[in-house]
């Protein structure tokens, strides 16, 4: 049995809330709970973070010479964003220190660490499911051209880890599927190849210091409903300002405030669009703007809000995903109404705990505004229920144990080389022989889009003259020519 204080190397897209940021995305959320509750258990945690957005490898973000202290003793590496960066640094950080284990958060991070082929197990977090979220990002611009990259990025991941863990049950039952079309499967006995690890409430300090829009860009008695963060994707901005719009015309005290906005570096015209509709709009002048506001002072709004509101699209994304926001609105006592789309919102609306409304409808959306911002003691009853619910089945060490007790004794994949021999080169391949031919049968479907064919279209083609091939030829371990 490993001692409890073994040294383990957590890669993630940052930045952290300890770093106490203007913009801090669900991915540093999530490589935070997962670095927080290793270091709580006892582990010597080595973070290494990349900054989100930034793909290019720029100097600012390369590896600094010295650590920084963060919390509970992680010990914080700032590297870029350029995968093969990433993977010479964490070479070079192991050569030093010798992990026993290594974990990755995001689908960029995760690739590098199997680039990188380190002779220690390694536990993949894929925190969102990589090909619904970049077929929304393909949506909101036209252009599907980015699904080629992001699949040649995926398929090193399910060739390279020895456990893995999503962000929910639906999204678990996905990555078997794309596990087993890489020619993995969960083993009949022993540990599974993958786990659901739910978004986790990490301990956040949500006392206000100040007033925030209140009194200054609202009045005073006014009625706050309240978005928080970014304008994503996913987010149903049509369906939100008919919503709003309705309930305003129907409560003259009712204001609308939003800080963040544009997710510069991911999706800069989601937020475009609802500015516009907001703009043309008579009742203007009650939407307020805040932007992007240093996550400490985040708690201020989340102490003047009546009502908080998650508004999803309808997507696999959805579906498969969660919505991070959703657990620091529920640590602030915030009433929420939200499409019970995803599996959070989903438990948190059987447990009573938030106020769901269907998709698309920007009148049921706007009736539970009403209720919430005037009925005060309905709304504190479901905000105590949200609560519980978040105590019971979001607590970092009970949502992390499969990790917990996994990094107590870090047991590599039966299916894959021992770590011992992935550094030289065998199985574990980023470039393997089922990597490349995977690789090659998708570079033949981009050729056919750049001619001219759109790619879903080239690729369905493709896919009705090759499943069956491929079927036959994917029975086989992972890294091996079949």
């Amino acid at each position: 049995m490993m001692s409890s204080q073994s040294t383990i190397l957590v890669l993630g897209v940052g930045p952290v809330p300890p770093e106490g940021p203007t913009r801090l995305m669900a991915p540093g959320l999530r490589v935070w709970s997962l670095a927080e509750v290793l270091a709580r258990a006892g582990h010597r945690v080595v973070l290494a973070e990349a900054a989100f957005g930034k793909g290019d490898g720029t100097p600012a973000r390369e590896m600094r010479e010295e650590a920084i202290d963060l919390p509970h003793g992680v010990e914080l590496w700032r590297v870029s964003a350029d995968g093969a960066r990433v993977a010479a640094f964490c070479r070079r950080l192991h050569a030093e220190r010798g992990f026993a284990a290594a974990v990755a958060n995001s689908d960029v991070m995760a690739a590098a660490l199997c680039a990188a082929r380190l002779s220690c197990p390694v536990w993949l977090d894929i925190n969102g499911h990589p090909m619904a979220e970049r077929q929304m990002l393909a949506a909101v611009y036209g252009s599907d051209s980015g699904l080629v990259a992001q699949w040649r990025l995926l398929v090193p991941i399910l060739l390279g880890g020895d456990r893995y863990s999503t962000c929910s049950e639906a999204q678990r039952r996905a990555l078997l599927g794309e596990l087993a079309f890489a020619g993995r499967f969960e083993p009949t006995s022993g540990p599974a190849l993958a786990c659901s690890i739910p978004a986790v409430a990490h301990e956040v300090d949500l006392k206000p210091t100040g007033p925030a829009a209140r009194g200054r860009q609202v009045p005073a008695d006014a009625r706050i409903v309240l978005w928080t963060g970014g304008y994503n994707t996913w987010t149903d901005v049509e369906t939100l300002f008919e919503a709003l719009s309705m309930a305003m015309e129907a409560d003259p005290g009712l204001w609308f405030v939003s800080t963040g906005g544009a997710i510069d570096g991911h999706d800069d015209q989601t937020f475009r669009r609802f500015r516009e509709r907001v703009d043309r709009s008579a009742l203007r002048a009650r939407f307020v703007f805040a932007g992007w506001v240093p996550s400490r002072e985040v708690a201020n709004y989340y102490a003047e809000a009546d009502v908080a509101v998650l508004i999803d699209a309808n997507s696999v994304e959805g579906r498969l995903g969660t919505r991070t926001r959703l657990i620091e609105w529920i640590q602030a006592g915030v009433p929420i109404a939200a499409t019970p789309l995803c599996e959070l919102a989903l438990g948190l609306a059987s447990a009573g705990g938030l106020a769901p409304y269907a998709i698309g409808d920007a009148r049921a959306l706007a009736e539970a505004i009403g209720r919430l911002s005037s009925d005060r003691a309905q709304a504190r009853r479901q905000a105590d229920r949200a609560r519980e619910y978040l105590r019971r089945h979001h607590d970092a060490a009970t949502a992390c144990a499969p990790l917990l007790a996994w990094a107590a004794r870090p047991i590599p994949a039966p299916d894959l080389p021992a770590p011992s021999q992935r550094a030289a080169g065998s199985g574990a391949d980023s470039e393997g022989p089922l990597t490349s031919r995977l690789m090659a049968r998708w570079g033949s479907a981009e050729r056919d889009r750049s001619a001219g064919d759109g790619l879903m279209g080239s690729v369905g083609s493709w896919l009705r003259r090759r499943l069956w091939e491929c079927a036959k030829r994917l029975g086989c371990q992972a890294g091996k020519d079949p």
